[in-house]
């Protein structure tokens, strides 16, 4: 008997959930159904361009787990580019990881959707000199690539 799944951690939502051809004439009926884990395993080591194993630590998993999402999520997609299918991401054993921000002012911490970051201002003083915590180490403190 398999042991249960494990929730994976993602870093942020989506605001987009379907995707299809511009060209509906040419679009099949059958729709892709690819996970929210899927999604974020693309994002990690397509985007991101993160090892399977930097990729796996982040999402919490293991090494074999990520290599099993991702090359899941590969077919998946290439099914949908290649036979004009719909796109439809959603679900999956997830938890949502939001961006961990601090101020550089008032040392204040919180937690925003990664799509929240745009002039994002400490909801205590105020102030602008925002940090993401994730990305900060050593004493060196990182902004987030779209903290305006």
């Amino acid at each position: 008997m398999p042991r249960p799944s494990k929730k994976r951690v993602i870093s942020c939502s989506l605001r987009t959930h379907q995707f299809s051809a511009v060209d509906q004439a040419s679009v099949m009926d059958e729709t892709i159904h690819l996970s929210l884990d899927e999604i974020e395993a693309v994002k990690l080591a397509d985007l991101d361009g993160m090892y399977q194993e930097q990729a796996a630590a982040a999402m919490q998993i293991s090494r074999q787990t990520f290599g099993n999402i991702i090359m899941s999520a590969h077919k998946k997609i290439a099914d949908f580019l290649v036979n004009s299918k719909r796109l439809s991401i959603d679900g999956g054993m997830v938890t949502i990881d939001g961006c961990r921000l601090f101020c550089g002012t008032c040392n204040t911490d919180w937690v925003i959707d990664c799509y929240d970051q745009k002039n994002v201002v400490c909801p205590a003083c105020n102030d602008r000199n925002v940090y993401c915590r994730k990305k900060s180490n050593n004493g060196i403190n990182i902004r987030c690539w779209n903290i305006q």
